[in-house]
């Protein structure tokens, strides 16, 4: 899985919801440094108000429909 940005606090997209979606595998998390940087990355992201969601890539892959009703919930949106 690559690590992929569509937006940051420092270049948001234009939206209204400060919501953050964040994924993670096995593969790049083995080293204590990405872990760490992740950890670290959002904490400083709740601290200027966003939310952080994270996902492992099988919840993605295995379950497409309870991540995409998450992110929905997070935006204030009901999926059907």
């Amino acid at each position: 899985m690559t690590r992929q940005t569509f937006g940051s606090p420092k270049s948001p997209l234009r939206s209204t919801h400060r919501v953050v979606v964040e994924t993670d595998c096995f593969t790049y998390h083995q080293g204590s440094v990405a872990f760490e940087d992740d950890h670290a990355r959002e904490l400083d992201l709740r601290q200027r108000g966003y939310t952080v969601l994270r996902f492992a890539d099988t919840q993605i892959e295995e379950e497409p429909a309870r991540v995409v009703a998450d992110v929905a919930r997070a935006l204030g949106r009901e999926t059907g």
